[in-house]
C-alpha cells in the first residue's frame, strides 16, 4: 500500500533509524524533531497517513500533540513510541485514541505492522469522508435525523415538508455513501466521529 508516514521523535539517531527503515519498507517519510516543527508543515492529503510519535518530548509532548491535532479535528492514526512512559501516560494516549503504543526497544517488524495496519484504516477513513463530503448541506441534516432513529414521517412533520421529499433526500444519501442498510449508515457516522473503530475491521497483515 502506498502511503506516507510523519515520523516526530527528539533523538536524531532514532529518528534516523526508524527513517530508514521505514523508506526501505516502501513508504513515503517525513521526519521532524518536534511537535511545533510538524505543525508549521502539516497538511493533510488524499494520501493515506498514520504519525509516529514519541510520547516524551520538550516544549510540545506527543500527548499535547495529539490533543492539538484532536481541536484541528485531524483524524490521522497516531502511532506513538516511547521508552519511559507512565501506564497513566499510555491509558490517556490510547483513550484519546491512538491507534498503538510501543515500548522502546520495540522491534521493527512489529512498528511496521502497526504502520500498515494504521495506513488501511486512514484509507478507509478517507474514502468514507469523502463520500460524506458529496453530501449536500440537507442531506447531511438528514444523515443525522436517520442516525438519532427518526422516522421520515416525523422528518417530514418536523420540517414541514412532504414525506416524499425526505424520501428522496434518503434515497440520494444512500446511493452516495453507496449503502443499503440503516445499520450501515450508523456505521458510517460512528467511523466519522471515532476513526479508531476503523481499526476493528482491518487485517493485522498488511500488504505493501
Amino acid at each position: 500500500m502506498n502511503g506516507k508516514v510523519f515520523l516526530i521523535d527528539d533523538d536524531d539517531s532514532v529518528r534516523d533509524a526508524l527513517a530508514s527503515i521505514i523508506s526501505e519498507h516502501g513508504l513515503g517519510v517525513q521526519s521532524f524533531a518536534s511537535g511545533k516543527q510538524f505543525l508549521e508543515v502539516f497538511k493533510t492529503s488524499v494520501t493515506p497517513e498514520v504519525i509516529v510519535l514519541d510520547m516524551k518530548m520538550p516544549a510540545m509532548t506527543g500527548l499535547e500533540l495529539q490533543s492539538k491535532l484532536a481541536e484541528m479535528q485531524v483524524h490521522i492514526p497516531i502511532i506513538f513510541i516511547s521508552g519511559q512512559s507512565h501506564k497513566e501516560e499510555i491509558i490517556q494516549c490510547l483513550k484519546n485514541g491512538a491507534s498503538d503504543f510501543l515500548l522502546k526497544p520495540f522491534k521493527f517488524e512489529d512498528l511496521l505492522m502497526a504502520i500498515d495496519k494504521c495506513l488501511k484504516v486512514d484509507s478507509s477513513y478517507k474514502e468514507i469522508k469523502n463520500k460524506y463530503d458529496l453530501l449536500t448541506p440537507r442531506e447531511k441534516e438528514v444523515f443525522e435525523e436517520l442516525v438519532d432513529g427518526q422516522l421520515l414521517k416525523a422528518i417530514a412533520i418536523k420540517w414541514d415538508v412532504s414525506e416524499s421529499v425526505v424520501k428522496l433526500h434518503k434515497s440520494n444519501i444512500m446511493q452516495k455513501l453507496q449503502i443499503e442498510t440503516l445499520q450501515d449508515l450508523t456505521k458510517i457516522s460512528m467511523s466519522l466521529k471515532s476513526p479508531q473503530l476503523l481499526m476493528e475491521q482491518v487485517s493485522p497483515s498488511a500488504d505493501t
